[in-house]
């Protein structure tokens, strides 16, 4: 028998079901039991939410350019100018109107996104972003 012979949403509710037995075998690290998994969709919401901008320009580039080759291109220059802008980030401790316009970058903001994805998972956010433990 292959996977394709099963209805599509008996894998999902088995994959459910054997993930509440296991996880209800393994010690909780947070106070709320049954918690986890309800808290999984919103953190795949979140981590859709991360790429929201990237695919929003890149399916801009592609109209205005009538190519998917102009989409693939504008999302990357834009994922390029995200990240160089980023690095840059340290300037935003000097205040004013520089740390207003870094603070409206896209990186900035994953990173309280994957703050709140590691808090509702009850994982450290300080393992996993060095700017939070310098905090």
């Amino acid at each position: 028998m292959l996977l394709s012979d099963f209805p599509p949403g008996f894998l999902m509710g088995l994959a459910a079901v054997l993930g509440l037995l296991f996880g209800m075998l393994l010690p909780d690290t947070t106070d709320n039991v049954p918690t986890s998994l309800l808290a999984l969709p919103l953190g795949v919401l979140r981590a859709l939410y991360v790429l929201l901008p990237y695919v929003l320009c890149t399916v801009a580039c592609s109209i205005l350019g009538r190519s998917v080759v102009a989409g693939a291109v504008g999302g990357f220059l834009f994922l390029l100018a995200d990240a160089g802008l980023g690095a840059l980030s340290f300037l935003a401790g000097l205040g004013g109107p520089i740390s207003f316009l870094l603070n409206l970058i896209v990186q900035p903001n994953i990173n309280t996104l994957i703050v709140l994805n590691s808090q509702s998972f009850g994982l450290d956010p300080a393992a996993l972003i060095r700017a939070v433990a310098a905090r």
